[in-house]
């Protein structure tokens, strides 16, 4: 006897999948934003390991460093020297304890520093301190470094072999450090205690002006004023100021001009800079905001260090202004300090009383590169227990006396 089998196979009905797709749109709309959540995350973990194995290489070099510095000098190849000799990206690079250039901070839209384009000749940020460059270094076919610095950068100084190209041996950063670590105490003047240029030897902001870089003479000090775990290091940069900062398609700073240095001159193979894209800041300027409100830490009147140029980049928000305006603010900063420690520094004060996208000190107008940079209560408040912004160590002063300012 033979029997017939039906088939009890269907297809989705038009309302079954459309009660299916509605399913997993709604799923889709709830994943995405904790998506986004988890890479922020993710990227600020990432700029934080990377921040504490900077530490970790400085530590190691101040144990081989006759003068026990931290780093040789700030990252600027037009201030401080060849950048592939002097600076703490160097320090790190030639003794293989970082490469600075692979360890980018994933959430800086910028990624190349200001002194890398001034190396490679396509913009000039800074003057050139010939106090630094005499008997220092010849360029590739042996003549003198002139005066200007014009010889100084780019293939003529560096060489157009593969193995001379600085982009691939790792000499860029998109990190900032603070003048603490890079200059050390600023020097003074009788006119100006808090000056960034007291020094005819060299120009403004270049090593004469200090007296570092951060050594261990400085945190051993008796006279040192705070504790080394508030003298802040180092942190993601903020993208430069001006026009010198902006990434073009012609002319100064050129996207094609970098691209072609990055590759060689050959193909392009690696888009590292897009038109419309900026450079960013390499080290902050020192003592240049003034304090406004009385307080424990600060005297009225006096100047103290604006870290402005480390950007609290790890999940921002948007925020209205005081002035009426949106701006991102409200995250945090992963820092580096002296005692080798890397901490988070929230950005919850400063201008309007509330996260503006600095760290302590603010610009007057709270926007943009406009006003001067001022310490009022908030902006204590923001960093007392975690950065020092005075001086590291008592300022001497004539008949054997010193001042705390």
């Amino acid at each position: 006897m033979s029997c017939t089998t039906i088939s009890s196979k269907r297809g989705f009905t038009l309302v079954e999948l459309l009660v299916t797709i509605a399913i997993i749109g709604i799923l889709i709309a709830v994943l995405l934003p904790n998506l986004s959540t988890v890479q922020q995350s993710a990227k600020a973990g990432y700029q934080a390991s990377t921040t504490q194995s900077f530490g970790k290489g400085f530590m190691d070099f101040m144990t081989l460093d006759s003068q026990g510095r931290l780093c040789t000098s700030a990252y600027d190849h037009f201030r401080d020297g060849d950048f592939t000799i002097q600076g703490w990206v160097a320090d790190l690079v030639n003794n293989k304890f970082a490469n600075c250039g692979k360890a980018l901070d994933p959430l800086n839209r910028s990624k190349l520093n200001e002194k890398f384009t001034d190396a490679l000749g396509f913009s000039k940020s800074g003057t050139f301190n010939t106090s630094r460059w005499i008997d220092v270094k010849t360029y590739a076919d042996g003549s003198a470094v002139d005066s200007s610095g014009s010889n100084a950068v780019g293939t003529t100084f560096f060489g157009t072999g593969a193995g001379n190209n600085v982009y691939d041996r790792g000499y860029n950063t998109n990190f900032a450090t603070t003048w603490h670590f890079s200059r050390g105490d600023s020097n003074t003047t009788t006119a100006d205690a808090y000056s960034v240029n007291a020094s005819s030897v060299d120009p403004s902001k270049c090593p004469a002006d200090g007296d570092g870089p951060l050594t261990t003479g400085h945190l051993a000090d008796s006279t040192f004023i705070t504790t080394a775990d508030k003298v802040c290091l180092l942190g993601a940069s903020r993208i430069g100021d001006g026009q010198d900062a902006t990434i073009n398609a012609n002319g100064t700073n050129s996207a094609v001009d970098i691209n072609n240095y990055v590759n060689n001159y050959g193909a392009i193979r690696k888009i590292v800079a897009k038109v419309g894209d900026f450079t960013c800041e390499s080290f902050t300027d020192g003592m240049a905001a003034s304090v406004t409100v009385d307080n424990p830490l600060y005297d009225t009147g006096t100047k103290v260090h604006e870290h402005n140029d480390i950007i609290p980049n790890c999940r921002m928000k948007k925020l209205e202004h005081p002035s009426g305006a949106t701006v991102l603010g409200g995250g945090f900063a992963n820092c580096l300090y002296a005692d080798g420690s890397c901490r988070r520094v929230n950005d919850v004060g400063g201008y309007g009383g509330k996260g503006d996208g600095w760290i302590g000190a603010y610009k007057t107008s709270g926007l943009g590169t406009v006003g001067t940079f001022i310490l009022d209560g908030t902006a204590v408040d923001e960093v007392r227990d975690e950065q020092w912004l005075g001086r590291l160590r008592s300022r001497l002063s004539a008949g054997g006396g010193s001042s705390e300012s």
